[in-house]
């Protein structure tokens, strides 16, 4: 969602989670069965993170929005940061990202 944090929140967090330390996430590729990854992630479990988020503005967006029925209540605790990092794969993140936008959105 463009513009939910501000831009010193973002820079908050992105400096939170460089001090944590990402670790690299790659995969095997198509011929194992998984798909294409190449990237930097952080995985946190933290409750008062996700309610923090989630009482920020989340829960008015989501409140009108019911699936099979249901309303969202919550955040999941497990945040993830991920960090795409061009220089692993600068044509595939370039096309990959610029053909994904093009045909899903």
């Amino acid at each position: 969602m463009q513009d939910f944090f501000s831009s010193a929140e973002s820079k908050a967090f992105v400096k939170a989670a460089e001090s944590i330390g990402f670790a690299h996430q790659g995969s095997l590729g198509p011929t194992h069965g998984e798909a294409y990854r190449d990237n930097d992630r952080l995985s946190v479990n933290d409750p008062v993170l996700a309610n923090a988020v989630w009482e920020s503005g989340l829960s008015k967006l989501f409140s009108d929005i019911k699936i099979r029925g249901k309303v969202a209540v919550g955040l999941n605790p497990n945040i993830r940061f991920y960090r795409f990092v061009e220089f692993y794969c600068p044509t595939f993140f370039l096309n990959f990202y610029t053909d994904y936008y093009y045909y899903y959105y």
